[in-house]
């Protein structure tokens, strides 16, 4: 499913699934964490109590399976489940280039975003930078300025 999810993140700024919430895209702009500069990027984000639009999704899924509405919505459901059902059993369920779900003790589902290139490709080419990487001088003006 998370092709699926990719694919809908990428015509709307956000997706219901079926029984699971609705995943946000989120633009994150540069910043600076200690003496690293972040590039820019989107991340998405679950929302567990949103649920709005669940045909949406499973519309898409239908068209791009070429399959029958009812058929889409049995495999969104299956989806769903199998992921609840492993969360129940592990801390956490994680989708390579795209996150991690989690579940906490009183049964919420959380999500992590990794960095999607999909939903990023206005940001290609763009890094992290290492401002550390960039003094050319000696010890002594690093600290100086660092300071």
């Amino acid at each position: 499913m998370i092709p699926y999810i990719i694919k809908a993140l990428l015509k709307n700024d956000s997706v219901c699934v079926n029984d699971l919430g609705t995943f946000t895209i989120h633009y994150v702009p540069a910043s600076i964490q200690g003496k690293t500069i972040l590039a820019p990027h989107n991340e998405i984000t679950l929302d567990p109590n949103n649920v709005y639009d669940e045909y949406a999704f499973t519309n898409l899924v239908c068209f791009e399976k070429k399959c029958l509405i009812t058929q889409a919505n049995q495999e969104i459901t299956q989806w769903v489940e199998e992921l609840k059902n492993a969360l129940e059993h592990n801390k956490s369920v994680s989708f390579d280039q795209f996150g991690t779900f989690a579940m906490n003790d009183k049964g919420r589902i959380s999500f992590t975003c990794d960095y999607i290139p999909e939903l990023n490709q206005e940001f290609e080419g763009m890094e992290d930078l290492n401002t550390a990487m960039l003094w050319k001088g000696n010890e002594e003006e690093k600290e100086a300025v660092s300071e």
